[in-house]
């Protein structure tokens, strides 16, 4: 299990592919699976959105990325909405755990 990660952060605003190894100091999907990491708890940052009109709308975009992105990669990740989901799914592929503005996504 890896926490608080940022990574959707980084697929919204530097447009990257964590499922392909990132050069540098980066974290991505694919090292992190072949470290044996089977569970990641992302972490909707909205930084630099701290007033009350733009704080909501950022947190929901970046909601919005990580739905679309683990659409796109449904082959190799889900989102766990629930505890239930979550233990109930074969553990052979990654996923994330998360509640308030963090969400679980099951890879």
């Amino acid at each position: 299990m890896d926490g608080h990660v940022h990574i959707i952060n980084r697929v919204y605003w530097e447009k990257i592919d964590p499922w392909q190894a990132q050069q540098g100091a980066g974290w991505d999907y694919g090292r992190a699976f072949s470290a044996g990491v089977n569970c990641i708890i992302d972490n909707i940052g909205t930084y630099g959105y701290w007033n009350y009109n733009y704080t909501p709308k950022q947190a929901l975009r970046l909601i919005e990325t990580l739905h679309r992105y683990a659409e796109a990669h449904s082959d190799k990740m889900t989102l766990a909405r629930s505890p239930v989901r979550f233990n109930t799914r074969p553990r052979s592929r990654p996923h994330c755990v998360g509640g308030s503005t963090r969400r679980v996504v099951r890879v």
